[in-house]
């Protein structure tokens, strides 16, 4: 049985991948065109791409050139796109918050000043992005081509032998357990709130929820909802600090107009006090997280516990 046949681990990877590869490659002229949600989609893709190809590394070291350095290139690759996207994204984000805000006129000044200042960042990154892609020479899949040539040279590559003794359900779930002891080992180093140590915890439970639900469906019916869980469980942990950090940015994006010193006293006066609501509002937040890890610890081992069973 080849080991990238249907059914097996390698097989429910390989297809995953392949899906989220098209589904980039289809979201280019979008993203080129900078239609609603477009970069954001493509960030998101790129990420679970990553995040699969860390997860199944063991799975896919073994189809190039033995020691993962073909997963890690690819991984390097759309690390720098992703990069890319999401500065892209993070202005847009930024912009978002901004407009929120408008129409209180103690504040419309410095609020509309941020504005400007953030649209014209988006438009000088986007266009250079929509520059660079028009330009490649990847053909029609500008975005997703490092994968394309992986999964190319996987077809091309000789046949590779699945080990019998190791059932689809119980590698596919082993490889989510190892993702969840990992974010749990990030979570016990990132006792600090800074932004830079949840930045991490977030990574990590991202990538965590990503290949839950890439191998999830080639998963058994009966530990198949144990997956399930556990990737909600990460997403809601993921999501809580994904708040977190865009209103810990937001503040500091408005602690950087205030300092400019050139606004009169009311609008100032104003933008402190949403810049004080927001930061109050990231606390909260942060205040939610002890339980969501509690639940995420749990479902981390419900699965564990599949996968020695």
């Amino acid at each position: 049985m080849r080991s990238d046949a249907p059914g097996s681990a390698l097989g429910v990877v390989l297809a995953a991948l392949a899906d989220d590869s098209a589904r980039l490659t289809a979201l280019a002229p979008a993203v080129s065109a900078d239609e609603p949600d477009a970069v954001h989609q493509a960030r998101v893709l790129v990420r679970r791409l990553r995040s699969v190809l860390a997860g199944a590394r063991g799975l896919l070291a073994g189809l190039g050139n033995g020691d993962g350095g073909d997963v890690d290139r690819v991984r390097a690759d759309l690390g720098a796109l992703g990069d890319e996207l999401g500065r892209i994204r993070d202005l847009e984000v930024r912009v978002a918050q901004v407009e929120s805000y408008l129409g209180a006129p103690t504040t419309d000044e410095l609020l509309r000043r941020l504005a400007d200042d953030l649209r014209a960042r988006h438009r000088a990154a986007h266009a250079g992005f929509a520059a660079r892609l028009a330009a490649s020479t990847d053909g029609g899949a500008p975005m997703a081509a490092p994968v394309e040539r992986f999964l190319a040279g996987v077809a091309r590559g000789d046949e590779h032998h699945a080990d019998g003794s190791i059932s689809t359900d119980r590698a596919l779930v082993g490889m989510v357990a190892g993702e969840a002891h990992r974010v749990l080992g990030v979570a016990e180093r990132s006792a600090s709130s800074d932004l830079t140590s949840l930045h991490r915890l977030r990574r990590g439970a991202r990538r965590l929820r990503y290949v839950a639900d890439a191998v999830g469906g080639g998963v058994g019916p009966v530990r198949r909802g144990e997956v399930h869980e556990l990737s909600s469980a990460a997403e809601a942990v993921q999501d809580l600090l994904g708040a977190h950090r865009d209103r810990r940015l937001f503040a500091a994006e408005l602690d950087a107009v205030l300092r400019d010193g050139d606004a009169d006293a009311n609008a100032v006066a104003g933008c402190r006090a949403i810049a004080a609501t927001v930061e109050a509002e990231a606390a909260s937040l942060l205040s939610e997280l002890p339980p969501a890890l509690a639940e995420l610890r749990d479902r981390a081992s419900a699965v564990g516990e599949a996968d020695e069973g």
